[in-house]
């Protein structure tokens, strides 16, 4: 689960469940939407108490914990400059074939100013 997937609202209590589609009017919020609210601007929802707060952050500590094991390590720097330089020698023998194929089409084309004067 990504953070800007669905909250998991069918892993709720009924009364949590309300509460979080009223805090949202109806619409069902992203995972990163619902965390992003602090905790104690959740405590004035209707609906919410400590209880529901608790369940809440459980299910969003859940996810979270399976989103930061799923993440992919970050590689070295080394690896990135490697990766930085092949994609630089990329870029300039692209530079150089495209270069080299506007300068054929040039070739190819009639210049103005050879045109047969009469």
């Amino acid at each position: 689960m990504r953070p800007g997937d669905p909250f998991p609202l069918e892993r709720c209590s009924g009364r949590l469940r309300s509460a979080i589609l009223t805090e949202f009017q109806g619409r069902h919020p992203t995972l990163q939407e619902v965390a992003a609210i602090p905790p104690q601007k959740w405590l004035t929802v209707p609906g919410i108490g400590q209880a529901s707060l608790a369940e809440m952050e459980a299910i969003i500590q859940a996810h979270q914990d399976w989103i930061s094991s799923n993440t992919p390590a970050r590689p070295s720097d080394a690896a990135m400059v490697d990766q930085l330089d092949r994609l630089q020698r990329d870029l300039d023998r692209l530079r150089r074939e495209l270069r080299s194929l506007i300068e054929s089409i040039r070739r190819k084309q009639p210049h103005p100013d050879s045109s047969d004067q009469t």
